[in-house]
């Protein structure tokens, strides 16, 4: 029994990168991006443009999964709503 004590050795870590969440590869183009993603690309593109019905179509697409996201981070309702605004008003505003 040796009386030294070598710690093991841990394996190289990889460099942390962007990564689509259906995918494995990173993202470093918009050749990666999800057909999903590339709609919200696109949405974003018109309504920087000042495309409000584009601004409703992307409310309405992605509003309720945001909401949830919300709400599990602030407990009350009118905070909540607040945030959920704010971060609608947010991509309005630099879009």
């Amino acid at each position: 029994m040796s009386s030294k004590f070598e710690p093991r050795q841990q394996p190289a870590r990889p460099e942390t990168v962007a990564m689509d969440s259906h995918s494995l590869e990173p993202l470093d183009t918009v050749q990666y991006l999800n057909p999903d993603n590339q709609q919200l690309a696109d949405d974003l593109d018109h309504i920087a443009g000042g495309d409000r019905a584009r601004f409703e179509a992307l409310y309405q697409a992605t509003a309720p999964r945001l909401w949830a996201v919300v709400r599990r981070m602030v407990a009350h309702k009118q905070p909540a709503e607040d945030v959920l605004q704010e971060t609608y008003l947010t991509i309005w505003r630099k879009a």
